[in-house]
C-alpha cells in the first residue's frame, strides 16, 4: 500500500517526529479502526500518545494532499440514473444489507 499510496519514505511530524512509512500507514489504519483510543494504541504498541495522533495526523494529509483529486464528484458519470442503476445491481447480486 505504502507503494501504491506513494508515500515518502520518511514521515515527518510538524514537531519534527520522524516515522518510516509503513509504521506511519499503519498508525492511520489504527488510529481509524473502530473502536480505538489513542491510549489503547499507545499501551498496546509502546507509542506515546502523542507520537501516534502527530504522525497518523501528518500520514492523513499526505495522503488527502496526494489523492485529493480523486474525491472530486463525477457529474458526468454519477447522474441519478446511473446511481440507482449500481444500486439495482448491487441488491440483485444479494448485497448483504437490504437497501442500497
Amino acid at each position: 500500500m505504502v507503494q501504491a499510496l506513494k508515500l515518502p519514505e520518511k514521515v515527518r511530524a510538524d514537531n519534527q517526529i520522524i516515522e518510516d512509512r509503513r509504521t506511519a500507514l499503519c498508525m492511520l489504519l489504527g488510529r481509524l479502526a473502530y473502536p480505538n483510543r489513542l491510549s489503547d494504541m499507545a499501551m498496546k504498541f509502546g507509542w506515546s500518545v502523542e507520537r501516534i495522533s502527530r504522525i497518523s495526523t501528518t500520514i492523513l494529509s499526505i495522503i488527502h494532499e496526494m489523492w485529493k483529486h480523486l474525491l472530486k464528484w463525477d457529474h458526468q458519470r454519477l447522474t441519478p440514473a446511473r446511481l440507482l442503476q449500481y444500486a439495482q445491481t448491487i441488491e440483485r447480486k444479494d448485497a448483504p444489507i437490504g437497501t442500497v
